[in-house]
């Protein structure tokens, strides 16, 4: 800092001086002044400082509260998502039913009526039994028939319904069944299935044939969708345990929920090994059988279900109802759905038989009442056409149980169909 003594010593005049010290002392004024202002910033700096020290464990508690808010945050989204999947089981009509219904009388009607009164989760226990009841009673119907006087009524119906992979090959052909009335001519349909074509196929489950199923693992997601429009036949060799056990062979369908999925049905009455061709599903037939009941499941025993989308297939899993100790079963393959004909199809029982001069296709069927002269062959646009019937001997099926045969001519491919009979029991009174 200089001073008036170093000026005069300089040989400075005391007006010089003056002017010299006045324009010093003010830039040490404005000099001081921003000392002072940093001064005042650092102590409010210091200040801040010890309230964050002070505040460190608030911000621990605060962080802490942060992470479970993000982790309830994303267990609500995974209820959510299942809540979505579940909701995907309804058939999209139904969804649009249960929004009419939501609009036109609001949320709290609606929730009324929809989870009041003594409404509760069935287990798994009931829900088999209610299943089983229902399937006993799906076996029967009451049907209008016409009386001996030409008069109509109602009288009781009983269906027994097989399907048969390879009429033509030896232990592969029969219908078991019961009649649970007096002996009579049964009503007799037919219905053409498709076949699996040749070749190798596309393995689409890699399975060891050599290894009980029960040892392996039974499901197969694949890593993407695929497109099996144009391989639409599955096809293993299974080896059975001649036992009541069955398997599930489930093509599973990601993007559209459940109720988009295909079932096949594969059952273990039988021993050593066999060929299956998958072609058509078999949805509505699994009643009676201990394949699973929650709502993952549930779509799989209803008859009706929503067009498979073939070209994005997402896995492939296989269901077991009963122990199925011993069975074994192949890797799955895909293969083409070939075109098959079953033609002059036969059917036999204790030496008498019933035949028929057609040629069934996939797409056809044909249907035959007790006594007719001709039976009658549909098509798909419902069409249909008399063909020729040719019994030989006194065709009918005693009271209880029973077992008959199909055959048809030979084909390159195996002959895949379902026989249904149908039984007439007492006229229905009330």
């Amino acid at each position: 800092m200089l001073t008036r003594k170093q000026l005069e010593e300089l040989g400075l005049e005391k007006d010089a001086i003056d002017k010299v010290l006045d324009a010093h002392s003010t830039d040490i004024g404005a000099l001081k002044g921003q000392l002072t202002a940093a001064q005042g910033e650092a102590t409010g700096f210091k200040a801040e400082l010890e309230t964050l020290k002070a505040s460190s464990g608030d911000a621990t508690t605060l962080q802490t509260q942060i992470t479970q808010l993000q982790a309830d945050k994303e267990a609500q989204a995974t209820a959510h998502a299942a809540e979505l999947k579940q909701l995907r089981g309804y058939h999209r009509k139904r969804v649009s039913q249960m929004c009419s219904e939501f609009t036109k009388v609001g949320l709290e009607e609606y929730a009324r009526h929809k989870y009041g009164g003594n409404n509760r989760a069935l287990t798994n226990a009931e829900e088999a039994e209610t299943l089983e009841k229902f399937s006993r009673k799906a076996e029967k119907e009451d049907a209008a028939a016409q009386k001996s006087n030409g008069v109509w009524d109602m009288f009781e119906k009983h269906y027994v319904k097989e399907k048969l992979y390879d009429i033509n090959t030896a232990g592969r052909s029969a219908i078991n069944g019961r009649n649970p009335y007096g002996e009579q001519a049964p009503f007799i349909r037919i219905e053409g299935h498709r076949s699996a074509g040749g070749g190798g196929g596309v393995p689409r489950m890699a399975l060891d044939e050599n290894t009980d199923l029960n040892s392996q693992n039974s499901t197969a997601a694949f890593p993407g969708e695929i497109d099996l429009s144009n391989n639409r036949a599955l096809t293993a060799r299974v080896l059975g345990n001649n036992s009541g056990d069955a398997l599930c062979v489930k093509l599973r369908n990601e993007s559209f929920g459940n109720y988009a999925e295909s079932d096949y049905l594969i059952k273990l009455d039988f021993e050593g090994w066999r060929e299956f061709v998958l072609a058509e599903r078999d949805n509505g037939s699994l009643n009676g059988y201990g394949f699973p009941f929650d709502r993952s499941y549930m779509y799989m025993y209803h008859e009706y279900r929503e067009e498979q989308e073939y070209d994005r297939i997402s896995g492939i899993e296989i269901l077991k109802s009963g122990s199925c100790d011993g069975v074994r079963i192949s890797s799955v393959v895909a293969k083409t759905q070939e075109s098959n004909v079953v033609k002059n199809p036969k059917v036999q029982i204790d030496g008498a038989s019933v035949a028929f001069n057609a040629a069934i296709g996939e797409t056809q069927y044909l249907e035959y009442m007790p006594g007719d002269r001709t039976a009658k062959l549909y098509s798909k646009d419902g069409s249909a056409i008399d063909v020729a019937v040719t019994r030989s001997g006194d065709f009918e099926i005693p009271q209880g149980d029973f077992t008959a045969a199909v055959s048809a001519d030979s084909a390159v491919m195996p002959l895949r169909a379902t026989v249904t009979f149908g039984f007439t029991g007492p006229e229905v009174t009330g």
